[in-house]
């Protein structure tokens, strides 16, 4: 039986006339996992933790369901992160 997302998922092809399965995009995806380590909810971050989680593990399955390539950013500093995604689409 499909989860709620991937029948979400199927909706949004549906809707789109098939663009998301064309993937007019490149296929690997970074992703920012939520770090509570640094997590702060302000005026611009309105979500809880709980609710960044629940919304990154969504993310996750709705581009995966659309056949991306997902690549996690590391929990580290931000010119740490940029060296990564450089080094990954070199």
């Amino acid at each position: 039986m499909a989860s709620a997302n991937e029948r979400r998922c199927a909706e949004v092809s549906a809707e789109r006339g098939g663009v998301s399965d064309s993937r007019p995009y490149a296929s690997k995806v970074f992703i920012a996992p939520p770090w509570p380590a640094i997590f702060e909810q302000d005026a611009e971050r309105k979500q809880t933790l709980v609710e960044a989680e629940a919304t990154y593990h969504a993310m996750v399955e709705a581009y995966a369901g659309f056949g991306y390539e997902l690549v996690s950013l590391p929990l580290a500093p931000v010119a740490e992160r940029a060296a990564f995604v450089r080094g990954q689409i070199a």
